[in-house]
This record gives structure tokens, C-alpha cells and sequence, in this order.
């Protein structure tokens, strides 16, 4: 039995592109009226508002959409199961899971699908990088809380369960978490199941 993969979820855009370009031409007017300039704050942050508000009410649909397109392409609902979902760089957000059942790993990674059978895995891992924290005092402060929001981002689109197979085409997938003791409970089931104790 070979690795098995299908477009399970394709990327879901959290920002339709009239938002986008509806901020981007008030900030053009901002920029270019004089009277305008005190209020390209004002929509910067409305901007991002928007954007969080938009973000945060679309992840349980991503989420729900993905629960069912992966149940759909597992066949069943397996004893262990766990998702998530991920941004996939430029598109939106998608799902992110990984499930057991019956000698076969089932993987969602950014909307792709694979069923891996237990003698095609050859090593699994997980990991949940740090960063360090940034203090920054004055105007220096900004520039500080952007670079740990980007440092977070990037720990958190680094963290999770790493799986390695026999395949030339897709050697790694990757389960998008953070959370350390799915990450733990995970690394027992791989475990457990490659000593054919599941």
C-alpha cells in the first residue's frame, strides 16, 4: 500500500478583496488631502480592526468546513483525530490535522490530504520553537511589539507534528499546533501504533 494524497480543503480568504481595496484607496485620500493626513491613523487601525474582527469569525466556519472534508476523505470518524486550522502564505487560512485508524496516519496539511500507511512512516517528531521576548522602551516600543508579533507568528507556523515518509514527491507533513500536550498525546499514539499496541 502506497501514500495516498487529494485536495482535501483549498485556502479560505479571511479578507474579501473589496475590504482590501476599499482601505487601501481611503489611505491613498488620506495621504494625498491635506486634512486627510490626522485620519490615515484612524483608518490604519479601523483597517486592522476589520481585519482581526473578519479573521476571527471566519476561523469556526474554516474550522467546520475542514472537519467534514477531512472526515469525508478519511471515509469514517476515527477513535483519535485532531484539527486545526493554518495560514497558507498569500491564499487565507485552511485546515490542519492528523488522524489514526487502523495502521494508517491520516494528515491534513494546508489543505492537502494523505493517508499514510504505518510502514511508509519512518520517523515522526514534534516541536514548539521559542522566541525570545523584545523590550523596547519609547519610540523604539512599536518597533518591538511588531517584531514579537512577527517572531510569535513564525514560532507558531513552525510548531507541530512532524511526520517523515517514504515518499520522493512529499518526504514531510506537517500538523499545524501548539499545543503542547497534542503534541505529546500524538508522539504516545505514533508510538503505541508502530509497536502495534493501537
Amino acid at each position: 500500500m502506497s501514500i495516498t494524497t487529494a485536495v482535501v480543503m483549498p485556502a479560505t480568504r479571511v479578507v474579501p478583496k473589496a475590504v482590501n481595496w476599499g482601505f487601501g484607496i481611503a489611505a491613498v485620500l488620506c495621504v494625498i488631502t491635506i486634512i486627510g493626513i490626522p485620519f490615515l491613523l484612524l483608518v490604519l487601525v479601523s483597517y486592522g480592526l476589520t481585519l482581526r474582527h473578519l479573521s476571527k469569525h471566519a476561523t469556526p466556519r474554516v474550522l467546520d468546513q475542514a472537519r467534514g472534508a477531512f472526515r469525508a476523505f478519511i471515509g469514517h470518524m476515527p477513535k483519535h483525530f485532531d484539527l486545526g486550522t493554518t495560514n497558507v502564505t498569500g491564499k487565507g487560512i485552511t485546515g490542519t490535522g492528523v488522524a489514526y485508524a487502523d495502521g494508517t496516519v491520516y494528515m491534513l496539511d494546508q489543505g492537502v490530504g494523505a493517508k499514510i500507511p504505518l510502514a511508509d512512516i519512518r520517523e515522526w517528531r514534534w516541536e514548539i520553537p521559542g522566541h525570545d521576548r523584545v523590550i523596547g522602551y519609547g519610540s523604539e516600543r512599536v518597533a518591538a511589539a511588531l517584531h514579537t508579533a512577527a517572531a510569535k507568528a513564525q514560532a507558531r507556523a513552525n510548531s507541530g507534528l512532524f511526520v517523515s515518509v517514504k515518499d520522493v514527491e512529499h518526504p514531510e507533513w506537517h500538523f499545524h499546533c501548539d499545543d503542547k500536550a497534542v503534541l505529546d498525546r500524538w508522539h504516545e499514539i505514533l508510538t503505541q501504533a508502530s509497536e502495534g499496541k493501537l
